[in-house]
């Protein structure tokens, strides 16, 4: 390597999460000389997580994922909060030729086995990354984003509604607004439109479905927000053919930007298939513990499902340390995700608009709970990147109560 490039290279911003003293004292001896300004934190994963859900990523990043039970989850995790510049070296105490090989390629640019040296990990560390193809002009693609509710409850329907309104009404997006649960599902009646037996017919006989179907099953709730969802009967059972979700997102018309989906986790559970459809997946959960468990379980089959789909947990109805419920700090840690988005419980706000049939943005435009939906519905919308920080108020009252 020419020193030009070697000088390059140590002025990159440098990051390490390291999980004992023995590695810390061995990456001291590897960056002192190589990046002198660069950062230790103890910790490693959970640090790790803590830091990049509220910071941006640094150019390098090296985490020590010692005593994880899933490296590779824990590396999905990382990379969802990260920008794709980043380059990622994981610390591990688990030597294994398959783990090596599905960390890398899934992006790292190495992971090293403990004890690590330090000749090593400089190594790692300057390692180039892969020259990026020129691509052409891309098409434009539906953006689909599927939200699940951790457990019954926890509100995802309602967070899907009030995202999707804000993408159509205040991002100007076209938005398919999409119930997924025939039977109990509560979107339409969020907004006051009429449910119909579109989606039952689509599941039912997909040969069916094509943009005239969907043009005249779709509620139309603003010039921007297209509504399909289904009251049927609870004497009727639904026999959803497993090719008929990706027939009804394929007969969207081109102008939808994109299509948010209330999936319920029963659903997904019955048709994992459908979540590899998701450009993006958030987990709707409580901060109970039965909602930790639950964030668990549906994050770890979206990971199988789907393992390049960017995750995203919101946590919804947060009351404050005083409430009983469990504080932030240990429900990241008990699931290894990051939560990005923390909802405040306003029940007031919650009646008003369910009285009313509206959002909550029309209800109370004001309010902290919609200030951090609007953030949320960036986020979900490919508007601002995962990784980018919180400004609001909310997430510094919930650290300050921890």
């Amino acid at each position: 390597m020419s020193k030009a490039k070697q000088t390059e290279l140590s002025a990159e911003q440098l990051t390490v999460f390291v999980a004992d003293e023995n590695t810390r004292i061995t990456v001291q001896e590897a960056i002192q000389a190589n990046w002198p300004a660069a950062t230790i934190h103890d910790g490693g994963l959970p640090a790790a997580l803590g830091m990049l859900s509220q910071d941006a990523s640094p150019p390098l990043l090296v985490i020590d994922v010692s005593g994880s039970d899933d490296p590779v989850g824990a590396l999905r995790s990382l990379k969802t909060l990260c920008e794709p510049s980043t380059r990622i070296v994981l610390l591990g105490d688990v030597n294994d030729v398959t783990l090596y090989r599905d960390i890398t390629q899934l992006g790292a640019v190495d992971y090293l086995v403990k004890p690590i040296s330090a000749d090593d990990l400089v190594s790692a560390l300057r390692v180039q990354e892969k020259p990026k193809e020129i691509a052409g002009p891309e098409e434009k693609k539906l953006r689909v984003i599927t939200v699940i509710g951790a457990r019954g409850g926890a509100g995802a329907s309602t967070v899907a509604v009030n995202t999707a309104w804000i993408m159509a009404n205040e991002l100007n997006r076209t938005v398919a607004l999409i119930d997924l649960d025939l039977q109990f599902g509560t979107v339409t009646l969020s907004l006051d439109l009429e449910p119909s037996h579109g989606l039952r017919e689509a599941f039912e006989k997909p040969d069916r479905i094509d943009g005239l179907f969907i043009a005249s099953a779709m509620a139309h709730e603003s010039e921007n927000l297209f509504v399909l969802g289904s009251e049927e009967g609870l004497d009727r059972t639904v026999d959803a053919k497993p090719e008929a979700f990706d027939m009804l997102l394929d007969a969207l018309p081109d102008d939808f930007d994109c299509a948010v989906i209330d999936l319920p986790a029963r659903l997904a559970v019955a048709r994992p298939e459908w979540l590899a459809r998701a450009d993006m997946i958030a987990v709707v959960s409580d901060l109970s513990l039965a909602g930790m468990r639950d964030t668990m379980r549906i994050a770890h089959l979206a990971r199988e499902i789907a393992p390049d789909t960017a995750l995203t947990i919101i946590a919804n109805k947060v009351a404050g340390p005083k409430s009983g419920e469990l504080p932030k700090a240990e429900f990241q840690r008990g699931t290894e995700l990051p939560v990005k988005h923390f909802l405040p419980a306003d029940l007031k706000l919650a009646a008003a608009a369910a009285n009313a049939g509206k959002p909550f943005p029309v209800v109370g435009k004001r309010t902290l709970l919609v200030k951090e939906l609007r953030r949320a519905a960036e986020v979900l919308s490919g508007e601002r990147p995962i990784g980018s920080p919180s400004s609001g108020g909310f997430g510094k009252l919930f650290k300050r109560g921890k």
